[in-house]
């Protein structure tokens, strides 16, 4: 895992595609992410719960097969 430290305004680019900047809103900080419509950004407390497990699984199958595949550039 890859940590940073980041302000706000600035961000960070994921493989070209995916832009990740820290905004401020209403006080907070938050993260604003720019990604193409084939690749799912799904908060890690939804993503974990049990139920959502078929659904996870689908949007996988489907960014797959679109094209987008998160091991990507391993070998």
């Amino acid at each position: 895992m890859l940590v940073l430290g980041r302000r706000e305004g600035e961000g960070i680019v994921i493989a070209d595609t995916i832009k990740v900047k820290v905004i401020k809103q209403d006080g907070m900080l938050r993260l604003a992410i720019d990604a193409p419509k084939e690749i799912p950004v799904i908060r890690t407390e939804i993503y974990q719960e049990p139920d959502n497990l078929k659904e996870r699984q689908q949007l996988f199958i489907e960014s797959y097969t679109k094209g987008f595949s998160p091991n990507r550039g391993e070998k």
